[in-house]
């Protein structure tokens, strides 16, 4: 189901005209005793979706309205399925994360589709064409003026603003009541938030944009020198990203990553790894940075040492822990990967080897050889120039009404060897 438009070119500030009024989406509406039994059941099944608790759920909902003469519908063609998605359905996320957030929402961030309405001041976007959506929403989209202080500066992502303004709360689309979302039918997106797709990148390449902005982003505000040693702990899409982003804006430092499976280990070699780890994490770390490993009597062993930086892509207690043990003193640890609550970290290489640690928050603007952009439209420059690699990592693609064989793919990578796994419409 969805909208039926009449099929006359024109500008955006001539709205079609709508003969149905809801569409099919996901849309996950806050539970919370359907919240703690999948958060109690992805411990004792952490790859599988079970869709008969799950607070998800696939029916119709109304398209949503256009909040403002500024914003654009969206028809969309395809939307992947994001770590950040699958930790909100596993019961994963922070507590602290709910304020900026609001329910009932149509998930899903990564999306590319086509215009098909606008408001009359959604100057300068023509109906049909194809965009990808980035999907924050800092002052801009909230009407906000003047903007804050980040938002003034470019640097949106850290905006001031995520519960405030005309909307709903939400830092993202896909987690924000009455905007739509990638894994529905239509969603409705600012003018400011549009960025129109290269006839030659193909849609299946497209739904990458969001997570190498993702992976563009630390890379750009923590290059690393030339002759650094780079761990990137992780070689799910993000990981995979942030190698082949490094190699894409000139890095010619070592890179050593560590991945779970054989086929993560192939990817990360073919986008620019030096070595890859997929065990024996400690002597072999140890040994391709010559440096000691110092075993205490319980617990696990810490290097005097080690890598110069670490981009953590997968954001567990365990690899935060682990990042700053093998960290050399005064290294640089970048939390990329959504993490959460950090419980039975240990703290003492943070002070003792007086570690950076630090985190990276979706992506705004960044310098890429020395200009300075939006992330998501240097990423689709580098796309277009052939230097980030898309085709092939989106490994599985679904129709929205096989919502529960998509999510249960995308968290069992070993079974499917998935990388990106996408809704397509």
């Amino acid at each position: 189901m969805g909208l039926v438009f009449d099929h006359d070119p024109c500008q955006c500030n001539n709205r079609r005209a709508m003969t149905q009024e809801v569409m099919q989406a996901l849309q996950y509406e806050l539970s919370i005793p359907r919240y703690l039994v999948a958060r109690g059941l992805t411990k004792l099944q952490p790859h599988r979706f079970h869709a008969w608790i799950s607070p998800l759920h696939l029916r119709a909902v109304p398209i949503p309205d256009l909040p403002g003469p500024e914003w654009v519908r969206i028809r969309t063609e395809a939307c992947g399925i994001c770590g950040s998605d699958l930790n909100a359905l596993r019961g994963a996320e922070s507590f602290s994360m709910e304020p900026y957030a609001s329910f009932p929402c149509v998930m899903g961030h990564e999306i590319i589709g086509r215009v098909v309405a606008c408001g009359k001041q959604a100057n300068g976007i023509a109906e049909g064409t194809r965009v990808a959506v980035e999907n924050v929403l800092p002052c801009a989209p909230r009407g906000i003026t003047p903007p804050c202080a980040a938002c003034a500066a470019g640097n949106y992502s850290l905006c001031a603003n995520f519960a405030n303004g005309h909307l709903a709360p939400g830092v993202l689309i896909g987690f924000t009541k009455g905007l739509g979302g990638g894994w529905g039918e239509f969603c409705v997106a600012h003018k400011s938030q549009l960025f129109p797709v290269p006839g030659d990148i193909p849609t299946r390449d497209a739904v990458l944009i969001d997570s190498l902005a993702s992976a563009l982003q630390p890379v750009a505000d923590h290059f690393p020198p030339d002759d650094a040693t780079v761990l990137v702990y992780g070689a799910g899409i993000i990981g995979l990203n942030v190698i082949q982003c490094l190699r894409a804006a000139g890095s010619r430092a070592r890179i050593i990553a560590i991945g779970r499976h054989a086929f993560q280990a192939d990817w990360a070699t073919r986008l620019g790894a030096s070595e890859v780890i997929t065990r024996n994490l400690f002597p072999t770390i140890a040994d391709l940075t010559s440096a000691t490993i110092r075993k205490p009597t319980l617990g696990p062993p810490v290097l005097d040492g080690g890598v110069d930086h670490v981009f953590d892509c997968v954001g567990t207690p365990q690899t935060i822990d682990y990042s700053m043990r093998f960290v050399r003193k005064r290294g640089t640890v970048v939390v990329v990967g959504t993490a959460g609550l950090l419980s039975k970290v240990d703290a003492s290489p943070l002070w003792f080897k007086e570690v950076r640690l630090t985190g990276s928050a979706m992506f705004s603007h960044s310098t890429i050889g020395g200009i300075r952009k939006r992330t998501y439209q240097h990423v689709i420059d580098l796309m277009a120039g052939g230097k980030l690699r898309a085709d092939g990592l989106v490994t599985h693609q679904f129709p929205i009404a096989e919502y529960a064989k998509a999510l249960t793919t995308a968290l069992d990578k070993k079974r499917h060897q998935g990388i990106k796994v996408a809704f397509e419409f």
